[in-house]
């Protein structure tokens, strides 16, 4: 993700949650990361070892890792 293509991002009103994979080649990491400490309303999720299509083997239950994580995120707000 180009830090251009998130700046209406600096808009949003709402809390925001990105889950994030580790092996996302389309929206790496590192860039992820820069667009969201810009955020006052990001929170992130790192799923480590999953790519863009939500596949990590069999070590990582993603879909778990998902829900869990989402969960957290809404019962906080």
């Amino acid at each position: 993700m180009e830090k251009s293509s998130a700046a209406h991002l600096a808009d949003v009103n709402v809390s925001m949650l990105f889950l994030q994979y580790t092996k996302d080649t389309p929206a790496q990491w590192d860039l992820i990361e820069q667009v969201n400490a810009s955020l006052k309303k990001a929170n992130q999720v790192k799923i480590e070892g999953a790519d863009h299509s939500c596949k990590a083997g069999k070590k990582v239950d993603v879909m778990r890792t998902l829900l869990n994580a989402t969960q957290e995120w809404a019962n906080s707000r």
